[in-house]
């Protein structure tokens, strides 16, 4: 006879700790829901939660869910993080901003706040400060591969990609094979003008991740700059086939498929970007463009 078991909140809990550290999400959401059912108010198990959401990139659903543990413990700075996180993943640069402040109220040490906090002030074009932002993080965690990256995401959009690849290689030491760092490395070697180490790492990158559609479309704009128009085309499909509805994405595959020859190919990639983004004044223009000569690329004998 099998003998009962009786599953508690904090054996769900830890198992959906450990399949997010395997990275089995959708598991990892079960276990947090199982423990949830037996304790509604369990912050912890919002928390977890809505890390998982996170990693699922369900962010307004975790936001939501980081601010009901914070209605529970309103001072909880891990649930008053992941909300700016969330926000911040929605892309709702200034409001993330505003949460992340207040969350270094609570910890004003943590690096990963200061420089998400870069990350943030560099998308609503204040760059100056998002540099001093990240500057601050990487004395506080100058061996934290999170830190690394995203202060090189900011660098390398602040005309600094030297020291961003500097940060990428140290952030690869840490992490080694991580896809979305090598992703990275690739992205600020080209920002350097390194073209062909730039498409070597992506090509890496597509091969340790070959389901990121920001892969692809990182590989592709490397060969876009090294001339290669079919190999971008390739790669700029795959990235558009795994992420259908991203307008820049869109913008950059139908300029590539123009370049490579295929301007009617590329003004179907344009016609579906503006049904996502109907007034998208450069999705218009390479509509223009491409609509004047579809021909201008194309080879001819």
């Amino acid at each position: 006879m099998t003998p009962l078991t009786f599953e508690t909140e904090k054996s769900h809990l830890d198992r959906a700790g450990v399949l997010l550290e395997l990275e089995r999400y959708p598991q990892a959401l079960v276990a947090c829901d199982q423990a949830l059912s037996l304790r509604p108010d369990s912050v912890e198990g919002l928390v977890t939660r809505a890390r998982v959401l996170i990693a699922l990139r369900r962010y307004s659903e975790a936001e939501r869910t980081a601010l009901d543990a914070l209605k529970h413990d309103a001072s909880h700075w891990f649930a008053m993080f992941l909300v700016a996180r969330a926000v911040m993943l929605l892309e709702e640069y200034p409001r993330a901003l505003t949460l992340f402040d207040q969350a270094l109220v609570v910890c004003s040490q943590d690096a990963t706040s200061h420089v998400y906090r870069g990350i943030c002030l560099s998308n609503i074009g204040r760059r100056l400060d998002a540099v001093l932002a990240v500057e601050h993080a990487l004395r506080l965690a100058p061996n934290d591969a999170t830190v690394l990256s995203n202060a090189a995401r900011v660098l390398g959009s602040s005309n600094e990609a030297l020291r961003a690849e500097k940060l990428m290689v140290a952030a690869l030491a840490i992490a080694p094979n991580n896809a979305k760092y090598l992703r990275l490395l690739a992205w600020v070697r080209g920002r350097a003008g390194k073209d062909l180490q730039s498409e070597m790492v992506a090509r890496e990158a597509v091969r340790q991740d070959p389901n990121s559609a920001q892969g692809w479309w990182t590989l592709g704009l490397a060969e876009w700059r090294l001339n290669r128009m079919p190999s971008a085309a390739h790669a700029m499909l795959e990235a558009m086939r795994l992420r259908p509805n991203d307008v820049d994405l869109l913008l950059d595959c139908a300029d590539v498929l123009w370049r490579n020859g295929q301007g009617s190919h590329g003004l179907e990639v344009v016609a579906h970007a503006l049904l996502v983004s109907p007034n998208h004044k450069r999705l218009l223009a390479l509509q223009a463009q491409i609509a004047a000569n579809p021909l201008q690329y194309a080879v001819r004998e």
